[in-house]
């Protein structure tokens, strides 16, 4: 601080600056970070099967769990995985709308600011599940910041949530007549489809073994309506 005057000659009259130093006792901050998946009811899903088309809910919950410090310029990330689309228009932090310009293709990225001791922030957002959806779906999020008075700075990492889309395939069988006579032709259809909301199914085959007392009719089977070499997918 300083102070100035004048004495009865006008003279300018300056006593030395004053200062004081209180030091500040910085407490390093802990974050922890917590993620869970819910469905449009509000029902807790970690670990339930999801289907292509449905909308899910994510909540990541960020506290600073220390009294009397504060973390600063915290950010959050998410990386989603394959099968997940975020939901434009959904973010928000602490129920507020937040810009869907955190959001770079799968990325989440976003500044939630400042936590003092025992304070808390939720990110959410919605992701619809897409045709990509493939088995297990593991998802987790990172948040970081800053301590006053330290350059390391307080990072959390979620337990990942969990979901699965499984495949759902089915398989059927149909003969072009109901009675035949010996010497007859006849047409076998299998249908193998994997229901649209099902998640992939890799590596589908398919067999089947002709009765012994039918015979094939060479040059005459066809997949998806195209014909194919009997050598193709024909033995014994």
């Amino acid at each position: 601080a300083s102070a100035g005057g004048q004495d009865g000659a006008g003279n300018e009259v300056t006593p030395p600056d004053a200062g004081v130093k209180v030091p500040v006792d910085y407490k390093t901050g802990e974050l922890v970070s917590t993620k869970s998946v819910s469905d449009q009811a509000g029902n807790n899903i970690n670990g339930h099967t999801v289907k292509v088309g449905d909308v899910i809910y994510f909540d990541i919950k960020v506290a600073n769990k220390v009294t009397d410090s504060i973390v600063t310029d915290i950010l959050v990330k998410d990386t989603l995985v394959k099968g997940f689309s975020y939901q434009a228009g959904s973010l928000t932090v602490d129920g507020q709308a937040a810009s869907d310009s955190n959001f770079n293709g799968q990325n989440l990225a976003i500044n939630i600011g400042d936590l003092k001791g025992n304070q808390e922030k939720t990110v959410g957002f919605d992701v619809k599940i897409t045709a990509e959806a493939d088995g297990s779906m593991k998802n987790g999020a990172t948040s970081t910041g800053k301590t006053p008075g330290t350059d390391v700075p307080t990072t959390s990492t979620t337990p990942n949530t969990d979901n699965e889309a499984n495949p759902e395939p089915t398989l059927t069988k149909e003969a072009s007549v109901k009675d035949v006579e010996l010497g007859g032709t006849y047409t076998y259809t299998l249908t193998l489809k994997n229901d649209d909301h099902a998640g992939i199914w890799h590596d589908a085959s398919l067999k089947d073994t002709l009765p012994a007392e039918v015979s094939l009719v060479a040059g005459y089977t066809q997949i998806d309506g195209q014909p194919v070499a009997d050598n193709q997918v024909w033995t014994g």
